[in-house]
């Protein structure tokens, strides 16, 4: 029995020699193939030979695995070993790239694609590198976070790099993003990626689109959607009678400003619900469009201060009630893979 192990592994050897060399529809990558690397994956039908100590340094998982002795049913070309992996390719250099070529390859100091931190969220995940996956996680977070004011600061260019939607349409880009954080269990992140969609995206889209989105989550967008615009009109209808929304008593203009009342009221109700038929998103009252935000300037002090108060509480009511809009648990409820 002991003749059959050098030959079983010459053969082995063989097998991995005649997938490397081509024969098996094998490529090596093409700047990630290193002479003297020790250690070779195979992602689709690419091969890469890079370093065990390089793998190691990066990734807890790897990490793990080489401290384990390997099966001698392992394949093995040149003295490296042939690990498998069941990543795209594509994927698997793009984290590779980091490793040897680091901001060569990826510079975080500037926005990145969502297809990248999507790629950088999951194999950093599966694969336990911090580096990649935390930083992924900063920018989901940060376009997409859990308060009104971070909300504000995100789309006011105030929190540095993040990521960048304008390598796809915006409808799609946000759609991958609702898809990665329903697969990677990113919960913190939906609310706002959600409302971003249906403030982005038609309802038509929505419904007939070629997003990738299944059909239970199209759904919980069109009823989110429906429950957003009902919130909204109660708004407006609650103001309509609201003696603190632009209060005669105080208004330093003998009333002049209450009579233009009901023409603001029609003109917030289209800041929230457009004559196209998106829905508000969010806007602070100094972003408020033409008319509404100009005819908001023209009031007196007094009629100025009380509008942009109920505003402002509309605003936060809004977003107090947007997990509840598709049917997610309530903000403080909603916990991450890694918290």
């Amino acid at each position: 029995m002991s003749e059959l192990t050098p030959k079983r592994r010459r053969l082995e050897t063989e097998d991995a020699e005649a997938s490397v060399n081509g024969s098996l529809a094998t490529t090596r990558s093409e700047g990630l193939w290193l002479d003297d690397g020790n250690i070779i994956l195979q992602a689709e039908a690419t091969q890469f030979r890079v370093h065990r100590s390089m793998l190691a340094r990066h990734s807890v998982v790897f990490k793990d695995m080489f401290s384990m002795p390997q099966p001698d049913e392992d394949p093995v070309f040149e003295g490296c070993p042939v690990i498998t992996l069941s990543d795209k390719a594509e994927d698997l250099k793009q984290i590779l790239s980091v490793f040897y070529d680091n901001f060569g390859s990826m510079d975080l100091s500037k926005d990145i694609p969502i297809s990248r931190a999507s790629i950088m969220l999951r194999l950093g995940k599966k694969y336990d590198i911090s580096l990649l996956r935390d930083e992924a996680l900063k920018r989901l977070r940060q376009d997409f976070p859990v308060t009104l004011m971070e909300w504000d600061n995100s789309y006011e260019g105030h929190c540095g790099p993040s990521l960048d939607f304008s390598f796809v349409s915006p409808s799609q880009a946000v759609a991958d993003v609702i898809a990665l954080g329903l697969e990677e269990d990113v919960s913190t992140i939906l609310p706002g990626v959600f409302f971003y969609y249906i403030v982005k995206t038609s309802l038509e889209d929505i419904v007939l689109g070629e997003s990738s989105l299944p059909h239970d989550v199209r759904m919980k967008c069109i009823v989110g959607r429906d429950r957003l615009f009902i919130h909204l009109r109660g708004i407006v209808n609650n103001w309509a009678g609201l003696e603190a929304f632009m209060d005669l008593e105080y208004c330093t203009r003998g009333g002049l400003c209450v009579q233009k009342k009901t023409q603001l009221l029609r003109e917030l109700e289209h800041v929230f619900w457009g004559d196209n038929g998106m829905p508000f998103s969010l806007a602070s009252i100094s972003d408020l469009p033409f008319p509404a935000g100009q005819m908001v300037k023209d009031l007196c002090k007094f009629c100025a201060a009380s509008v942009e108060g109920c505003y402002e509480e509309a605003r936060e009511s809004i977003w107090d009630a947007l997990p509840g809009f598709f049917s997610l648990p309530r903000w403080h409820e909603l916990k991450d893979f890694d918290t």
